[in-house]
Protein backbone atom coordinates (compact mmCIF):
# COMPACT_ATOMS: atom_id res chain seq x y z
CA UNK A 1 0.00 0.00 0.00
CA UNK A 2 1.64 3.30 -0.76
CA UNK A 3 2.11 6.07 1.59
CA UNK A 4 -0.85 8.09 -0.29
CA UNK A 5 -3.15 5.19 -0.10
CA UNK A 6 -2.20 4.59 3.98
CA UNK A 7 -2.92 8.44 5.01
CA UNK A 8 -6.59 7.99 2.80
CA UNK A 9 -7.31 4.60 4.79
CA UNK A 10 -6.20 6.16 8.33
CA UNK A 11 -8.33 9.03 7.83
CA UNK A 12 -11.26 6.95 6.45
CA UNK A 13 -10.89 4.80 9.96
CA UNK A 14 -10.71 8.22 11.82
CA UNK A 15 -13.74 10.28 10.35
CA UNK A 16 -15.92 7.03 9.99
CA UNK A 17 -15.18 6.21 13.88
CA UNK A 18 -16.06 9.85 15.02
CA UNK A 19 -19.53 9.58 13.10
CA UNK A 20 -20.08 6.17 14.14
CA UNK A 21 -19.69 7.35 18.04
CA UNK A 22 -22.12 10.58 17.46
CA UNK A 23 -24.70 7.80 15.84
CA UNK A 24 -24.09 5.43 18.50
CA UNK A 25 -24.53 8.39 21.37
CA UNK A 26 -27.95 9.76 19.64
CA UNK A 27 -28.91 5.90 19.27
CA UNK A 28 -28.62 5.01 22.89
CA UNK A 29 -30.04 8.42 23.79
CA UNK A 30 -33.19 7.57 21.80
CA UNK A 31 -33.36 4.14 23.14
CA UNK A 32 -33.01 5.21 26.88
CA UNK A 33 -34.81 7.77 26.67
CA UNK A 34 -38.28 5.34 25.67
CA UNK A 35 -40.39 9.05 25.06
CA UNK A 36 -39.63 8.73 21.22
CA UNK A 37 -40.59 5.69 19.00
CA UNK A 38 -37.49 4.18 16.88
CA UNK A 39 -37.27 1.78 14.01
CA UNK A 40 -34.21 -0.42 12.68
CA UNK A 41 -34.72 1.39 9.18
CA UNK A 42 -34.62 4.91 10.90
CA UNK A 43 -31.36 3.95 12.70
CA UNK A 44 -30.24 2.78 9.65
CA UNK A 45 -31.02 5.83 7.82
CA UNK A 46 -29.58 7.84 10.49
CA UNK A 47 -26.31 6.06 9.97
CA UNK A 48 -26.01 6.57 6.15
CA UNK A 49 -27.15 10.34 6.95
CA UNK A 50 -24.39 10.62 8.95
CA UNK A 51 -21.55 9.11 7.14
CA UNK A 52 -21.91 10.96 4.14
CA UNK A 53 -19.78 13.71 5.87
CA UNK A 54 -17.01 10.95 5.90
CA UNK A 55 -17.14 10.28 2.76
CA UNK A 56 -16.61 14.02 1.48
CA UNK A 57 -13.90 14.68 4.29
CA UNK A 58 -12.29 11.33 2.61
CA UNK A 59 -12.67 13.09 -0.74
CA UNK A 60 -11.48 16.21 0.31
CA UNK A 61 -8.12 14.41 1.93
CA UNK A 62 -7.67 12.52 -1.31
CA UNK A 63 -7.74 15.74 -3.64
CA UNK A 64 -5.39 17.43 -1.01
CA UNK A 65 -3.10 14.96 -1.54
CA UNK A 66 -3.34 14.53 -4.97
CA UNK A 67 -2.39 18.60 -5.58
CA UNK A 68 0.92 17.94 -3.31
CA UNK A 69 3.07 16.08 -5.21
Amino acid sequence: MSPDNQIVFKSLIGYGSFFFMIWLVLSAVLIISGSATFSVKGLVGAFVVLQIPTLFLIIKTKLRINQNP
